[in-house]
């Protein structure tokens, strides 16, 4: 029984290690990375670093360097005087809603 069981720990242990490097396991851009608990366990997606966004609150974010400021959902990304300079909040992308405006939305509707 006792070798049962360490070989079923090995295996999980192995598995673990490959879905790690493989990408499994990973957090995905705009979810949580760390909270008023701490960070957690798994990394960002490649591309992605762990920002903090919010008192208590830490989303994966693409790039490399984490931005003084994000545009909140809802909020304009581009004008008719042109994009605006902060990227939108992690999980949002700078949607067109009209000619001259787009908005950080989290689903873009075509």
């Amino acid at each position: 029984m006792y070798k049962v069981a360490a070989s079923l720990a090995l295996f999980v242990s192995l598995a673990f290690q490959a879905s790690a490097q493989s990408g499994f396991g990973r957090i995905p851009v705009g979810d949580a990375c760390g909270l008023f608990s701490g960070p957690v366990s798994s990394r960002c997606v490649s591309g992605s670093i762990c920002c903090n966004v919010a008192p208590d609150l830490n989303l994966c974010t693409l790039g490399t360097e984490c931005p003084k400021e994000f545009i909140p959902e809802g909020g304009l990304c581009s004008g008719i005087a042109g994009p605006i300079p902060l990227p939108c909040y992690p999980g949002t992308t700078c949607c067109d809603v009209s000619p001259d405006n787009s908005q950080c939305l989290r689903d873009c509707k075509a």
